[in-house]
């Protein structure tokens, strides 16, 4: 019963531990100097990458934004004008049942981001006067002003503009030469203005051609504008969130943004349009048409909200706890995914070093406390000495340079594996392969937690063998053997126990120096790395696996202490 309420405990113990572990954690990230979401932040990433990646870390959430606009993108390959027609209905909101339809229109102008190497004319700025609503509607009176640079005189240059309603196919053309005024009295710029009609609804096409009769050259640049039924009863525009406009997307050339927010009358109350009553046609500058419809290509956008500390925190331990250790900013794959190809290797070189050295530690421990005082107690405490005081890193590089570079008995580094030519092994010849690549590590990492393992199981057996039940054993008439392994050793190991305990969480960790030194593709190289490129998600994860494994260890060394010695349950 007591050995039973000890394990209750050390697990009890075990949770608490882990919990403030994570607190830990989440408190240091939360409070190191500055925001902790500018580890997000890399050269060209969207604020859309950003929010998406506050969100999976739990710092924020998705929430639908205020209004009821929607959001939609096109491409803008070609340069030109681009019409947009919305064709808007009622559906599924009035009653009685009916249906009120409304044909919208919109445009998009992509200009040339940089003109021509040849010091010609150029059409430089167009712009249309304000109008009350804000877009232009039947029967607004616009002026629409080009301003145009051009070698030589500008009065000799006819200026033209062609105007085509693309819905109605109707086409008109205006003489601009007698309407044009020097700019800042130079001769080489022109402004030119032209009132044109606004009686019928549609988007209009216009092209802009400035002629020179004497060299003859010609340079055309296309542009356009919407015109919009003025009375769209029972719908309406609304006002506070931007009506109805397009703009260019910031971050890519090629795609053009187009918003909408309507609402209509249903039943005496305003009522967004629904996803099936908007569908939006896309004209392109070469006459090819594209469809937006709701709620894929048109939708109402979700914002980035943040949420309070003990959420945050709610969102991390469960993150934690269930190894959702968020993306590699670096490879852009899981983490968990990382550490899976990862931790066999260093599991393989560790975990193996560690078994032999504490096998082969202990039981020469304790052959040196027995022969106590020998010649081969002193030459053991010199070497081991030696091994244990030796910097772990310069061991493993005179390895590395007298077996692998001088003598070229061993590879330099690497897993292996793989023939030269890359492919892969099989059977005995994989598993020669691997030994191979490994015995320098191997043999560093033995070597110095080797003399650890010795010197410390000398001095615990050195201080069980002056207690009193040793020498009662003795005098039982106990073999030698029986005193030494059964009674004295078993007792020693109490403090070995916790060492290799602790020697658990360097399986996990890898021995960074160890990994680096010879390229060993496991968990102590990838922290390397991944510290190295500031990759938060791969190194957060892989420290929060070494402190569960090292929590494990230490209860695993409690239980066994529990058998060891019976005194520890009390």
């Amino acid at each position: 019963m007591r050995l039973r309420s000890f394990l209750i405990r050390r697990a009890l113990h075990t949770v608490i531990t882990l919990v403030i572990i994570l607190i830990l954690l989440f408190i240091i990230f939360r409070m190191m100097p500055g925001d902790p979401t500018r580890f997000f932040i890399e050269p060209g990433q969207t604020p859309e990458v950003r929010d998406r990646l506050l969100v999976d870390f739990g710092f924020s959430r998705w929430e639908t934004a205020p209004g009821v606009y929607r959001l939609g993108s096109f491409n803008t390959f070609d340069v030109g004008a681009y019409g947009l027609r919305l064709e808007i209905n009622s559906t599924g909101l009035v009653d009685p049942p009916g249906l009120y339809n409304v044909t919208l229109y919109s445009s998009y102008v992509k200009e040339e981001r940089f003109f021509p190497s040849k010091d010609s004319m150029v059409i430089w700025n167009t712009t249309y006067s304000d109008t009350p609503t804000g877009n232009i509607t039947v029967g607004d009176t616009v002026d629409f002003t080009f301003d145009v640079k051009a070698q030589g005189d500008m009065n000799r240059r006819v200026i033209m503009t062609l105007v085509r309603n693309e819905d109605l196919n109707q086409t008109e053309e205006y003489n601009l030469t007698s309407h044009g005024t020097q700019i800042l009295g130079s001769p080489n710029w022109g402004r030119y203005t032209t009132t044109v009609d606004t009686d019928q609804a549609g988007f209009y096409r216009m092209e802009l051609s400035v002629y020179d009769p004497v060299s003859r050259e010609t340079e055309t640049v296309e542009d356009g504008y919407a015109v919009n039924p003025s009375d769209i009863t029972p719908f309406e525009l609304v006002t506070s969130e931007g009506r109805m406009f397009t703009s260019r997307n910031i971050f890519a050339e090629t795609i053009g943004e187009f918003t909408i927010a309507v609402k209509v009358d249903a039943d005496g109350k305003l009522r967004p349009v629904a996803d099936s009553g908007l569908i939006v046609f896309v004209t392109t500058p070469a006459g090819e048409i594209s469809t937006l419809k709701p709620p894929e290509q048109l939708f109402h956008p979700q914002i980035v909200v943040e949420l309070p500390v003990w959420e945050q925190f709610w969102e991390y331990f469960t993150d934690m706890i269930t190894g959702d250790f968020g993306i590699s900013f670096f490879s852009k794959r899981p983490v968990w995914t990382e550490i899976e190809q990862r931790a066999p290797a260093t599991v393989l070189l560790f975990g193996t070093a560690l078994a032999l050295s504490a096998l082969l530690g202990i039981g020469l421990g304790a052959i040196l406390a027995w022969r106590r005082g020998s010649s081969l107690e002193m030459s053991a405490i010199v070497v081991s000495l030696f091994f244990y005081s030796m910097p772990l890193f310069w061991f493993g590089l005179i390895l590395l340079w007298g077996f692998g570079f001088i003598l070229q008995w061993f590879p330099l580094g690497g897993i292996g594996g793989q023939d030269a030519q890359g492919n892969a092994l099989g059977g005995l010849a994989y598993i020669a392969d691997i030994l191979w690549h490994m015995t320098l590590p191997l043999v560093t990492l033995m070597m110095v937690s080797l003399a650890g393992y010795v010197l410390l199981m000398r001095n615990s057996m050195l201080e069980v063998l002056g207690e009193d039940y040793i020498m009662t054993a003795k005098a039982k008439g106990l073999s030698e053997r029986t005193v030494m392994y059964k009674h004295a050793a078993r007792n020693a190991l109490l403090p070995v126990a916790t060492v290799i305990a602790l020697g658990v969480g360097g399986v996990i960790s890898g021995g960074v120096l160890t990994e680096t030194i010879f390229s060993w593709p496991g968990m102590g190289y990838f922290l390397v790395t991944s510290t190295i490129q500031q990759d938060y998600p791969a190194v957060q994860g892989t420290f929060f696996l070494l402190a569960i494994m090292t929590v494990i260890a230490n209860v695993a060394a409690d239980v066994l202490y529990a058998f060891l010695d019976p005194r520890v349950r009390l």
